[in-house]
């Protein structure tokens, strides 16, 4: 269980439901852990070329037609006829998008998303956690707006010295 109470269920809602869930950007740190543990991901990543050499790769797309996939390839759901229960699993835990791994980056994020993961949680803590989450995001969003008022719209043109 995380800190914020989160308890992933194993269901594959992420990887099925939400487009996010399969479709993402990865940065090159990310991209180069693949190159050297799991090799056999770079043929799902496409190159984004912003300058010379390529900084954030686009996945999961088909490596046989080029085309994004419309679910997650690395998802396996199963159900279990004696106990009548089901999941999924993902095949590739260990090396996952960091969009899969953050997912969700809080309870609004789960509530608003139909993740289950916090049900578990009373409604007095899910409230405490959902605060703690909304101030969160307005931070957020304020240190955003403070720097666009103070250098411009595009992220590309701020210069920090």
């Amino acid at each position: 269980m995380r800190e914020d109470g989160f308890l992933c269920k194993r269901c594959g809602h992420c990887c099925t439901e939400l487009d996010g869930g399969y479709h993402f950007t990865a940065d090159i740190s990310e991209v180069g852990l693949w190159a050297e543990e799991a090799p056999h991901l770079l043929d799902w990543v496409v190159p984004i070329h912003f300058g010379p050499e390529p900084e954030f790769y686009d996945g999961w797309i088909s490596p046989a037609t080029g085309e994004e996939v419309t679910r997650c390839p690395w998802l396996r759901c199963y159900k279990h006829q004696r106990y009548k229960t089901k999941g999924a699993h993902c095949l590739i835990q260990n090396y996952k998008p960091s969009a899969c791994k953050e997912y969700p980056r809080n309870i609004l994020h789960a509530l608003n998303t139909g993740c289950s993961g916090f049900d578990q949680l009373s409604e007095e803590a899910k409230q405490v956690e959902a605060r703690k989450a909304f101030i969160t995001e307005l931070h957020e969003l304020l240190t955003a707006k403070r720097l666009v008022e103070k250098y411009g719209p595009n992220p590309s043109d701020w210069i920090f010295a």
